[in-house]
């Protein structure tokens, strides 16, 4: 049988085992969530179609300036923003090389809070065909 001493002991170390556990466990749930999607965009949907003016392939996020022409013949910059550039190597999905400036670009996706000329990019079409990331399926249902 364990004495006093050995008890408190044995208590100590499993409740450090049972914290460690918590904390390694919600650890990748607290860096998910770094930022709130609802802080910078609205699920609505729009469609844009211009030249790369800047590339961004850097973590936390790719970003994308795309220069678009209004109906009115005016143009804009767009700052698109996509996930992290680790996760896209990863996955193969593309590169820093897959879009360079001066690159025609179709980007759908959700649209910037506020009337901001900011999208959170879901699908890429590129002038030669290619879907990025691949697989994904081409929604034009919403044009600005």
């Amino acid at each position: 049988m364990l004495d006093g001493g050995s008890d408190t002991m044995f208590l100590r170390d499993v409740f450090c085992c049972l914290v460690l556990a918590s904390i390694l466990t919600l650890m990748p749930i607290l860096g998910y969530g770094h930022h709130s999607f609802a802080a910078e965009f609205i699920r609505e949907g729009v469609t844009i179609e211009g030249v790369v003016t800047e590339v961004w392939f850097r973590n936390p996020h790719i970003r994308y300036y795309i220069e678009v022409q209004t109906q009115s013949g005016n143009t804009e910059i767009w700052d698109t923003r996509g996930g992290s550039a680790t996760n896209y190597q990863r996955r193969g999905s593309w590169t820093r090389d897959s879009i360079k400036v001066g690159d025609r670009v179709v980007m759908t996706g959700n649209r910037g809070r506020d009337g901001r000329k900011l999208l959170d990019i879901r699908t890429v079409l590129l002038d030669d065909g290619t879907v990025l990331p691949p697989g994904a399926l081409l929604d034009y249902r919403h044009t600005d």
